[in-house]
């Protein structure tokens, strides 16, 4: 699911090689407060296979489809990355999609 960052931006921590940004820390880390809080950490959403802006019913029924075919292996519709589509991963987008999960930024927001 694309997540921008915070609303305001925030510059990015370079190594030299690579980039970083945090949005564990709180909700505020992600424009329009885009992520859920799973333990400790604030987490984006996943579940959107399909090329638009939300978790809907489309992506419902896309996984649904590789599950009822015992997709295996690395895979857009293995959402817990367990190598398998099973009753997991549409358990995961059923409910994003029952949330109205979309995507957020300051041109959608």
């Amino acid at each position: 699911m694309e997540t921008w960052s915070k609303t305001g931006g925030e510059l990015l921590y370079n190594d030299g090689e690579t980039s970083y940004y945090d949005f564990t820390s709180a909700s505020s880390q992600a424009y329009g407060n885009n992520l859920k809080l799973i333990g400790s950490k604030w987490c984006t959403y996943t579940g959107a296979v399909t090329p638009d802006s939300s978790i809907d019913l489309a992506d419902v029924l896309q996984i649904n489809a590789a599950s009822n075919a015992f997709t295996a292996g690395y895979n857009i519709n293995d959402l817990n990355g367990d190598n398998q589509v099973n009753l997991t991963d549409l358990l995961i987008v059923y409910n994003n999609s029952a949330a109205f999960i979309r995507v957020k930024n300051p041109f959608n927001p």
